[in-house]
């Protein structure tokens, strides 16, 4: 470039403008108004403006329990505070982080990792962990660690933790059958779950997968 307009001009001197922001991308998704895929920019890079842009929550939100997933990991964000207008909770986005809203009711059932079919089951009562293995088309025997499955509960931010032995469920010990309510997180590992804070974020990276795929679709209904 430099050199061509070198033949017009004495000692050009050229600076490239970006005419976009990297197209750094973020996810949307749950009980927003408008759930999809939105791009950063210079002037709206922020958690309250992507939140803005996506219509801000329905009435079915639960916006305490709101999370920003980045990396696999949750980073701190208080949305009803940032929401209600306190910007001192407002954060910097950055491309791939996931913005999850739940609901206040939860009617879905997550059921992630190695099962034939990845899915959130709608259902308004607790089923057992073989029910909703079974609608999930069953654990992979070739991949799933089926001896450790973990049930999630109350949520991404602070969740309480149950440990299945599909194994011994399948060979008869009802003990394992234990029910799963709406809003649980199940998650069928590959390898043993280990440490806490490692299986935390292999199911983070999971789940923020899982539903970027469906933001990207048609959005999380």
């Amino acid at each position: 470039m430099k050199e061509k307009l070198g033949a017009f001009l004495r000692n050009p001197e050229v600076t490239v403008i970006a005419r976009e922001f990297g197209r750094q991308k973020v996810y949307v998704g749950g009980e927003v108004r408008q759930p999809g895929v939105f791009y950063l920019t210079p002037r709206e890079n922020t958690a309250v403006d992507v939140v803005y842009r996506a219509g801000l929550s329905t009435e079915k939100a639960d916006l305490a329990r709101a999370v920003l997933v980045r990396g696999g990991r949750l980073v701190s964000v208080d949305f009803a505070t940032m929401v209600r207008g306190d910007l001192s909770k407002n954060v910097v986005l950055q491309s791939g982080d996931f913005i999850y809203v739940p609901e206040a009711a939860e009617r879905y059932i997550y059921v992630l990792g190695e099962v034939r079919n990845q899915n959130a089951i709608e259902t308004s009562v607790p089923l057992s962990i073989l029910n909703v293995l079974t609608r999930s088309g069953g654990v992979n025997p070739a991949t799933a660690k089926s001896r450790e499955i973990a049930v999630l509960r109350g949520g991404l931010k602070d969740p309480r933790v149950a440990v299945v032995n599909f194994k011994r469920l399948i060979e008869g010990d009802l003990s394992q059958n234990i029910a799963v309510q709406p809003g649980d997180l199940v998650y069928v590992p590959t390898t043993a779950l280990g440490k806490y804070n490692q299986f935390i974020e292999q199911i983070l990276r999971t789940f923020t997968l899982l539903f970027q795929g469906r933001v990207v679709q048609q959005g999380f209904q």
